[in-house]
């Protein structure tokens, strides 16, 4: 049996990416690394929109910033 694939929506246009970083006052992506304890290799791919923003990612950032896992969604599907 084939086993399907979880979709998780692309961050393409850096909605949540530019939001967290103009919040925080992060001058790089380096920097909000650190905050939010992601890898840099993964917020990378994720501003590039070859990975998704995971459901543990998601979880991750709202744990290190306290916003809501829906308005992290919210501002995924931003402009996109």
């Amino acid at each position: 049996m084939a086993r399907t694939q979880k979709h998780f929506p692309l961050d393409s246009s850096g909605g949540l990416l530019n939001h967290l970083r103009q919040k925080y006052g992060f001058d790089t992506d380096s920097e909000l690394c650190k905050r939010i304890n992601l890898l840099p290799y993964v917020v990378s791919k994720i501003r590039n929109g070859k990975q998704p923003v995971s459901k543990q990612n998601k979880y991750d950032i709202s744990v290190a910033t306290g916003l809501s896992i829906k308005k992290i969604e919210e501002l995924i599907k931003e402009k996109a």
